[in-house]
This record gives C-alpha cells, sequence and structure tokens, in this order.
C-alpha cells in the first residue's frame, strides 16, 4: 500500500502480487489485491515492453566493436549475480542442515535444545516437512511465492536434454552466449518500425491504465505527451491528443484547473480537429453530448459483453455461440464488435470446431487489422500451423496394455519440441492451477518422450475425478492458456501405471483412444 500510495507501482505490484497467493479469498481486502494485482500487472507489462524495445534500440545503434563489448559486460555482471546467489544458497543449505545452537544462550534449554525456534532441529525438521506440504518442493530463490513467475509456484527442475550435443550451451545457461543478446536487435528499417509500434502501442495502453483504471491523470499525461513527443505519426497519436483534450477538460471543469504553459484541453482539442478533422475524436470535440451518450452506451455494452464472457468461463459454449452471432448480425455499431468475433470463435475452437474456429480467426485479422483482437487472432492462428500430434509409434514398438484406474494420476500433455517455450507452457499451468484449481502441493515437470516430444506432466492428483477436473479447465480456457490447448496436442489424464507403460512404448495415440473411450463423457 505504501508503494501504491506513493506511485511506485512496479515495486506495488510485486507485493500485491505475492500477498493475493497467500490471502485467503474470504478475507475483506482479498478482492482489492486481486485487482491491484492483475491492473498493475498489466501496467508493468507495457512498461518492460518499452524498456526492453528502447535497450533493443541502444544497442542496434552501437558499432560492432562497442556492442561486443557492452555484451561482455552483461555477461560479466550476470556472472558476479550467480556467483553471489550460488553463495548464499550453498549458506542457506548449511543453515538448514546444521541449525546453529548456542548451549551458553539463555533461549537454549540444559538438554540443548533451545525454546527458540530455530535452535530446535525437530521443530525445523516439522516446519520443512509442513511447508512442502503446503507448497510442494520448491527453488530456494527470490519471489519463490509469486503467480507469474513462469512456473515459480512449481518445481523448476528438467531432465537434462539427452539430445544434447557435446559443448552445446545449455538453456539455463543461454544467458551466456553472446548471440543471445544481439539474435533480437532491430537492425533495419523495418525491424525498427516495428519495434518504434511496440514501443507506441505500450505508452498508450499504459497511459489509458494510468487515467481509466488507476485514477492517476499526472502520469497519464506524462505517458501520451512521451507519445506524441516521439512518434509524430503513429497509430495512436491521435487517440494521446484526444485522451490530454480529456483529461484537462476534465480538470478545468473540476477545479477551475488553468496550466501555467498554457496547454489546456483547448490546445489539444485545436490540434485534433487541425490534424484529423474528419475522425471520430474530433466529432465527439464538436458535440460532448455526443460522448456522453455514446459512453453510456458503451458501458451497457461492455456489461452485456462480460456477461457473455462469464457464460463462456462456465463452458456454456453453445449459447455463447449463439449470442456473439446475434450482436454481430444485429449490432454492428456495437463497441465490442472485435470482441464478440474473438469470444465466438474461441467458443468454437473449445467446442472442437476446428474449421469454424480457424475461418473465425482468419475473419477477425481481415476485419479489424491492426487491432488488440486482430493480434490475439493472429496469435492463436500461429499456434494452429506450430505443429500437430506427436509421431505414431515405430512399427517395431510392443502395443501398449492400459488399465483402468481410480487412484493417483497425472495430467499429461505431448508438445513437439519445436516452435514450443517449455517454461512458459508450464507457467500457464501454474497460473491455471492457482486461479482454479488451487490444489496445493502439485508440480509440472517436462521430459523428453522421443527426439520429436516432450510430455509435460501436472503431478499428483489424488483419483481420476480430480484429474479429469483439471483436464476440463485445460480444455475449456482458451484466453489464460493463450490457445496452448487449440494446438491439437494430444492432452489426457493418466493414471501413474499407464504413464510408465506410456513412457515406455511411446504408444501415444493407443493410450489416446484408451482415454477417450474411458475417461471423456459418454464413452
Amino acid at each position: 500500500d505504501l508503494y501504491f500510495d506513493d506511485r511506485m507501482y512496479a515495486d506495488a505490484q510485486l507485493y500485491y502480487d505475492s500477498t493475493r497467493t497467500l490471502l485467503a479469498e474470504e478475507h475483506e481486502r482479498y478482492s482489492e489485491v486481486d485487482t491491484r494485482a492483475n491492473v498493475l500487472g498489466s501496467l508493468v507489462e507495457q512498461l518492460n515492453i518499452i524498456a526492453l524495445e528502447d535497450s533493443l534500440q541502444a544497442l542496434a545503434a552501437l558499432d560492432e566493436e562497442e556492442l561486443a563489448k557492452r555484451v561482455r559486460f552483461i555477461i560479466r555482471e550476470r556472472e558476479r549475480a550467480e556467483e553471489e546467489k550460488e553463495r548464499m544458497e550453498a549458506e542457506a543449505r548449511e543453515i538448514a542442515l546444521n541449525p546453529p545452537t548456542d548451549q551458553g544462550s539463555p533461549t537454549a534449554s540444559a538438554g540443548g535444545s533451545g525454546t527458540w525456534y530455530f535452535y530446535d532441529p525437530q521443530q525445523i525438521s516439522r516446519g520443512a516437512s509442513q511447508f512442502r506440504n503446503t507448497w510442494g518442493a520448491r527453488t530456494l530463490e527470490d519471489d519463490w511465492r509469486r503467480q507469474d513467475r513462469s512456473g515459480s509456484a512449481f518445481s523448476e527442475e528438467e531432465e537434462e536434454d539427452p539430445l544434447a550435443q557435446e559443448g552445446e550451451v545449455k538453456g539455463e545457461e543461454i544467458w551466456r552466449d553472446p548471440a543471445f543478446y544481439t539474435k533480437d536487435l532491430p537492425r533495419d528499417e523495418e525491424a525498427i518500425a516495428a519495434s518504434n509500434e511496440r514501443i507506441c502501442s505500450a505508452l498508450y495502453i499504459s497511459g489509458m491504465i494510468y487515467k481509466e483504471q488507476l485514477k492517476d491523470p499526472d502520469n497519464a499525461v506524462e505517458s501520451f505527451e512521451m507519445l506524441y513527443n516521439r512518434f509524430d505519426d503513429c497509430r495512436y497519436t491521435p487517440e494521446s491528443y484526444y485522451q490530454l483534450y480529456r483529461i484537462y477538460l476534465e480538470k478545468e471543469q473540476a477545479a477551475n484547473y488553468f496550466s501555467p504553459d498554457g496547454s489546456g484541453s483547448q490546445t489539444f482539442a485545436r490540434i485534433v480537429l487541425e490534424r484529423w478533422p474528419d475522425s471520430e475524436f474530433a466529432r465527439l470535440i464538436r458535440d460532448p453530448n455526443i460522448h456522453q451518450a455514446d459512453e453510456a452506451r458503451r458501458l451497457a455494452e461492455e456489461q452485456s459483453y462480460r456477461e457473455l464472457y462469464q457464460q463462456y468461463r462456465q463452458f456454456a459454449y453453445g449459447p455463447v455461440i449463439t449470442a456473439s452471432t446475434h450482436v454481430i448480425e444485429k449490432e454492428p455499431d456495437n463497441h465490442y464488435l472485435p470482441k464478440y468475433h474473438l469470444l465466438r470463435a474461441m467458443a468454437m475452437g473449445a467446442a472442437h470446431d476446428r474449421d469454424g474456429f480457424r475461418n473465425e480467426l482468419m475473419r477477425i485479422i481481415e476485419l479489424f487489422p491492426g487491432t488488440e483482437d486482430a493480434e490475439a487472432a493472429q496469435r492463436m492462428l500461429d499456434s494452429m500451423g506450430q505443429g500437430g500430434a506427436p509421431q505414431p509409434p515405430k512399427p517395431n514398438v510392443p502395443a501398449a496394455t492400459y488399465k483402468t484406474s481410480t487412484g493417483r494420476h497425472h495430467f499429461a500433455i505431448i508438445v513437439p519440441n519445436a516452435g514450443n517455450d517449455m517454461a512458459k507452457i508450464k507457467g500457464d499451468l501454474a497460473n491455471m492451477n492457482l486461479t482454479y484449481f488451487r490444489q496445493a502441493g502439485l508440480e509440472i515437470t517436462n521430459t523428453f518422450l522421443d527426439p520429436q516430444n516432450q510430455v509435460v506432466l501436472v503431478s499428483f492428483f489424488d483419483n481420476k475425478t480430480k484429474a479429469m477436473q483439471f483436464f476440463e479447465l485445460y480444455r475449456g480456457d482458451v484466453d489464460m492458456l493463450e490457445g496452448l490447448n487449440l494446438r491439437n496436442y494430444p492432452a489426457f489424464a493418466i493414471s501413474t501405471e499407464n504413464y510408465t507403460e506410456l513412457y515406455k512404448t511411446k504408444d501415444v495415440e493407443g493410450y489416446s483412444s484408451f482415454f477417450e473411450t474411458h475417461y471423456l463423457p459418454g464413452k
């Protein structure tokens, strides 16, 4: 709260996010903490985009010699940080294994076992056991509780890649490779223009978060002014002038505000009317009543969209498709028309209408180019093209024998190596568990199934029913998983015995058929 009140939003976000994972949902401030964590998370994401793109452009502007020198410096600093981290972890392990005792301390009993917690090895052992039961196996690292660190809520250990060639840079040490820092540098005009577009978009979105969600007009003004000062003709330049007009108009109407430099609402109104006279923003400036009526209609449309989206989250895909189609056909001026298209597409995908899903995504890209909804559609469309099911077992592999079981289960996804970020996938699954399932002690791991594919495991569920509940959440939530569940990768609940058989035979196709027969409703 102190960081938030001082507008130190990045620091505040870390603490709200950590607090949310520990705070009971019944707590009187849970809703407030959850909202602030989400809003500030969105803001920090945009600020990170700006910082990253600025850094990449600054590095790209260096000559080759200076660039190499800068990269060497970055690697050396990272090495020092890693060495310090290892030293501190070693000290922590030593203290945990050999807790300090002080026979002369007034807190120590005559028998050598102190009344203070950390002088009593038995209490420490019990505490460690309770911690593992609640949180599972955790890596000793900063921010281990935080939900948005990819996979940080679960075990991050991965088996070593058996296909890695000797001398190849390991994934966890890729930062030691100088090419890691130069591969994404914008070196030509097209790449620089794309980088500037990302900065422009992030500045506008962060400005709107300040203005609408955080009610912080000063930071909003700074973001919008930075946008039009840096980009005279980017996609959001007209909007930035209009938003500044609105901010200053509200100040003038509320408190007779007068800007010392004369840059009041009329200054920005005049710029919009002169440069973009036929725009929607010029229309709203000329007739403020239109804005009020438009805003009332927008709020009503937003509420209707949110209600339908909640139906989607409750797996009511048929009604969502029907209602979305009605809005698309009957309300062409609806403010949320692109989102209705996207919602209809996601409902089609979740209902396993793969062709309808693909066609609707292509339609969104065609009808709403340049919008966030079109970008989301493009990401989902790209995901569908990243690969299909893994290779079937080779003819000389014996067929597996699977058995029904209601006992201990995993949830598994078979994921192609090519084009997939395993840490990102595990992080998305971890966030889904924390958001909906909230079962403590689950671990998410990945290991190679064969040279082309890995298996991502969520372990362990006490029984088949809980594993299937997780499967249904995975199948239904397209939004949080960013389309992972629409890529046609085999995904299923599987008992520990059957997983052993699957891993031995690589018979993914055979188990998928077994799963459909014995697990899915109506089978």
